[in-house]
């Protein structure tokens, strides 16, 4: 014999290949998330800035759009 059986490779593959991706996919997710967090609060920010300065008056309604579509694109 001298081999491991099929049972012990099906319980190694479960215990030790199974669990690495997950892992990963799990460590990648929250990453993910927490940078994709904060630019959208921070455009959201720009945007709220943006709609009060126009309220104010303070900059015209093509100076706001031309403003606004800049903040978009560069998201």
């Amino acid at each position: 014999m001298g081999g491991i059986s099929l049972w012990h490779g099906i319980i190694l593959f479960l215990c030790f290949v199974v669990p690495v991706p997950a892992l990963g996919g799990l460590a990648w997710f929250r990453i993910h998330r927490a940078r994709v967090a904060v630019p959208v609060r921070a455009i959201e920010a720009r945007l709220r800035r943006l709609d009060r300065l126009r309220a104010d008056g303070a900059i015209t309604a093509d100076a706001f759009q031309r403003q606004r579509e800049a903040i978009l694109r560069d998201a």
